[in-house]
């Protein structure tokens, strides 16, 4: 949602005159409210909508759409009938300065608004998705805006699914919070689309709205028996703002957007959505793959050797890293005679170490061998090269006479050494102090471990990245490879971000190559290249509300919400690690929890009230200080 400045409010005296409010109604958003009662606005076709009404913008400057209905609908131009079409579509194209209504046969010609009205129990239909209410097709300097005009109550119905989705979040207390929260930021943001015929936007940067599509009986029931009510601050609706999770503590609005102050929203801790993390360290970060630091730690290839990962390899090099495997394995092998070394020869050598042919022999069947491959390199080895593909070595049978550069050769065999010989132990987090570790291995078994010198990886959407930094909560994956008490390398596979109830995990993962993230800024800011992203200042939340982006020649200060929208996260609770290539950054990976701006209400945190027995008078005044929940109906006499 975007923060909004100004509440407007037009009054008029509950009469109920035809053609006066035909008029109004032409003019753009109106609210006609009684001093005792809410009345209702006629509109053309003799609909009547009852105030507060809203006009959601649901198609913006577009040059052609299809609109239908479930049962039928009228299409007026102002006033005016044009057509009372039972079934079928209508087509509106962008013409200059006007739109070309396409009913049938026939087509109109219409320089100004045209209203599209549903017959008796039936809904019109916009981009699939059925609407309550009325459509306005408004002219535009582009093309034309498609409008939905109807109650607030009937829209909030299909806001608050949307929102807070009741199969997830099924706790009614929690989405009757929702639904005053959101009837409250839609009163409060009238006027500020004003330029564009309608009140309030139908995307995330308002309030996600799709009409009828997502309605639910328990949504609409915590949108029914919360009618009318609304969030007032020293009786003044209040700026109703919530996001999806914060990450286990609110912010402070003006941490947030800038030159905004209310005491109503200040930062809070929020229990439900907090998950302790653990933050263990190294100096020992080596950018290299899994497989070539369990070489150097195993000491089968110096790290000098590793450097020079792009030269082909030459027979001295590659008998010298199997000779390091079969030392460690106890088992002989062949050597090469040649320099000219391919994943076929390796194979033949490493053969008797890892007996791929007789695992081949005893678990593949002959007609599984492909005939080609028989053809060109006979009976042992398509045995073996189809072993290794079930196995999840080869990726292919393509290739495979290629010579081999040292990254190669050192990954290929290191990956089978870690593949049969089970070098990764399995194990989940228990705790964490200095640098030590307490894990519990797969036979449920506590032991504690040195982390001095441990090389880390994190491992996102199953892609490894070496780590200076790594989080633990006890949920992750656990890979080590220790010697004796000691952890040599540790793997830590997270689990995918998710706000589910059932598989919470608010934290994210963002990796970008440097020069992807350096194309995203570059797309919002003059860049010229990018050096370094640097946190200047946090808010009381963790949040960053202060961020240097440094180029080459000039760096960018950037505020509050413009860092999410500028870095393309989810939000602005993160923390930093770099992977450097030299002297230079490869990939930032940002570490982030929380989804939104994390300003006023959490909504899995409001759901997490819920479960433990609020009522949604308590949750909202828990995230919105000092307020009190009144009928807006009542607010609006006391004007």
């Amino acid at each position: 949602m975007i923060f909004m400045k100004k509440h407007f409010n037009l009054m008029i005296k509950s009469i109920h005159i035809k053609n006066i409010l035909l008029i109004i109604v032409l003019i753009g958003s109106i609210f006609v409210i009684s001093c005792r009662r809410m009345i209702k606005v006629e509109f053309p076709g003799g609909v009547k909508i009852e105030s507060p009404i809203i006009k959601v913008g649901i198609g913006e400057n577009l040059q052609k759409t299809r609109i239908s209905s479930t049962m039928g609908m009228k299409i007026y131009k102002g006033g005016e009938l044009l057509t009372n079409l039972n079934k079928g579509n209508i087509f509106i194209k962008n013409l200059s300065r006007s739109i070309s209504v396409s009913i049938g046969d026939t087509k109109h010609r219409i320089m100004s608004t045209i209203y599209i009205v549903p017959n008796r129990y039936s809904y019109l239909k916009y981009d699939n998705k059925e609407y309550r209410g009325i459509i306005e097709i408004l002219l535009t300097d582009e093309g034309f805006n498609v409008i939905n005009i109807l109650n607030i109550e009937e829209y909030l119905k299909g806001v608050v699914p949307y929102e807070l989705p009741p199969n997830r979040y099924s706790e009614i207390e929690a989405l009757k919070a929702q639904a005053i929260a959101a009837r409250t930021y839609t009163l409060y943001t009238i006027g500020k689309y004003r330029e564009k015929g309608f009140d309030i936007c139908s995307t995330i940067a308002c309030q996600v709205y799709n009409g009828k599509k997502g309605e639910t009986p328990l949504s609409n029931r915590a949108v029914e028996e919360t009618s009318g009510l609304v969030i007032v601050y020293n009786n003044k609706l209040i700026p109703a703002l919530y996001s999806a999770s914060c990450g286990g503590f609110t912010e402070n609005i003006d941490n947030v957007f800038a030159g905004e102050k209310s005491s109503v929203l200040t930062g809070k801790p929020c229990d439900y959505d907090n998950i302790r993390l653990n933050w263990i360290y190294t100096d020992n970060f080596k950018p290299y793959s899994v497989e070539e630091n369990l070489a150097i730690v195993l000491k089968i290839a110096k790290e000098s050797i590793i450097r020079k990962n792009t030269l082909l390899i030459d027979g001295k090099t590659a008998n010298s890293i199997l000779e390091g495997i079969y030392k460690i394995t106890g088992k002989k092998g062949d050597f090469f005679q040649t320099s000219n070394i391919s994943i076929s020869s390796v194979i033949l050598k490493l053969n008797e170490t890892f007996s791929f042919y007789k695992k081949g022999v005893k678990y593949i069947k002959g007609f599984e061998i492909p005939q080609e491959l028989m053809f060109k390199y006979g009976k042992k080895k398509s045995f073996i090269m189809v072993h290794l593909y079930k196995e999840g070595i080869l990726k292919n049978y393509n290739k495979l006479d290629v010579p081999l550069n040292i990254k190669q050769f050192i990954r290929f065999t290191m990956k089978l050494l870690i593949k049969y010989y089970n070098v990764f132990e399995k194990s989940k987090y228990v705790s964490s102090e200095s640098k030590t570790i307490l894990l519990k291995n797969s036979f449920n078994k506590e032991e504690r471990y040195y982390l001095g010198g441990a090389i880390f990886y994190r491992k996102v959407n199953n892609k490894l990245f070496p780590a200076h930094m790594l989080y633990l909560t006890g949920k992750e994956q656990l890979k080590m490879f220790a010697i004796k008490d000691r952890i040599k390398i540790l793997i830590v596979d997270y689990p995918r971000f998710s706000l589910s109830p059932k598989n919470i995990y608010p934290l994210w993962h963002k990796v970008y190559k440097r020069s992807k993230l350096e194309k995203i800024i570059k797309s919002r800011l003059s860049l010229d290249s990018l050096k370094d992203i640097v946190p200047l200042k946090r808010g009381v939340s963790g949040r960053i509300n202060r961020l240097e982006i440094q180029g080459k020649r000039k760096s960018f200060f950037l505020f509050g919400i413009q860092i999410k929208k500028t870095l393309n996260l989810k939000d602005n609770n993160f923390v930093i690690d770099r992977w450097f290539d030299g002297r230079n950054i490869k990939y930032f990976t940002f570490i982030g929890r929380g989804w939104g701006h994390g300003v006023g209400m959490c909504q899995v945190g409001a759901y997490g009230m819920a479960l433990q027995g609020k009522d949604y008078r308590d949750i909202l005044k828990y995230y919105y200080t000092g307020v009190n929940i009144i009928r807006y109906d009542n607010l609006m006499k006391n004007k």
